[in-house]
């Protein structure tokens, strides 16, 4: 059944990162600091908010991402931290498929907090579930990755355990929240951040426009000694995924690439999903960073 909403096709959205957020995001100084994020699952919003952001902007053409932010938002404030997973989560601990995932019951215990926070949100996923089944929201909206559990609470240090779940929870009202549907690889975003955060856009684009992209907000966006993640890429080795072949260049030697020696201050290497799943340390991801 395809779910439509005010006479627009909704994109569905990834139900959670399958970048590790948490292994990158510690590299950023964001304590107080104002940040822009194209995120789309809403997981860079949270582990910003978790280590200590008091303002964030999502900025995606996608208004579900926004409505699926604040869903997120209101099952951390409404939920334990079990009831969350089994809201949330696509498999149970052992990648059995969780059959309470988007449970109308469990979604009753969001709504009030829900509404308070955002209306729009509310009245969105309020009408889908009165409408349909919690399979049909789950399959409309969501590409839902085959990450295990493991992976994904090691992705997400507000999914670590639950003492880090309810910390995320003391200190959600405390951080303005902003959005703007809009598609930054082709629009000028307003305001100024200390921090950007542009996931895998680097494997969207082709290097010239990611390269026009990354000048255009250095200019216009970031802030005197603001930093910027640049780019996410997975596997970073023998087995890399057949990137285009300018992609290739940074894969292997990111400092070397002549079209972003400028930008590539710094790069990282992160544990990958085969890393936290098989202990297999040869899986790194690596993060690009710029720091101005």
């Amino acid at each position: 059944m395809e779910i439509k909403h005010d006479n627009e096709d909704l994109l569905p959205i990834k139900s959670f990162a399958t970048e590790n957020i948490a292994g990158y995001l510690k590299y950023f100084n964001l304590h107080d600091k104002k940040i822009l994020t194209t995120d789309n699952s809403g997981d860079e919003v949270l582990n910003s908010i978790f280590y200590g952001a008091k303002d964030v902007t999502l900025c995606n053409p996608n208004i579900i991402s926004k409505y699926y932010l604040y869903l997120k938002i209101a099952g951390v404030i409404s939920l334990s931290y079990n009831e969350f997973g089994w809201f949330f989560l696509k498999y149970n601990s052992h990648m059995h498929r969780n059959n309470r995932m988007f449970s109308k019951k469990l979604y009753k215990k969001i709504t009030t907090s829900l509404k308070e926070i955002n209306n729009e949100a509310y009245y969105f996923f309020d009408e889908a579930f009165d409408t349909f089944g919690s399979k049909d929201v789950r399959n409309n909206f969501f590409i839902d990755s085959n990450y295990h559990n493991k992976a994904i609470k090691n992705f997400n240090i507000y999914l670590r355990n639950e003492n880090t779940y309810n910390k995320l929870k003391s200190i959600l009202i405390n951080t303005d929240l902003n959005f703007f549907k809009e598609d930054i690889t082709i629009t000028n975003i307003n305001g100024n951040y200390d921090t950007i955060l542009l996931s895998s856009l680097c494997t969207k684009l082709t290097l010239t426009k990611f390269i026009k992209l990354v000048k255009r907000i250095d200019l216009n966006n970031l802030n005197n000694n603001g930093e910027m993640m640049l780019g996410y890429l997975w596997n970073n080795n023998i087995y890399t995924p057949n990137y285009s072949d300018v992609w290739k260049k940074i894969y292997s030697n990111p400092m070397g690439n002549k079209y972003l020696n400028k930008y590539v201050t710094e790069f990282y290497n992160v544990s990958g999903y085969q890393n936290y799943l098989w202990e297999d340390n040869k899986r790194d991801d690596k993060v690009l960073v710029y720091r101005k």
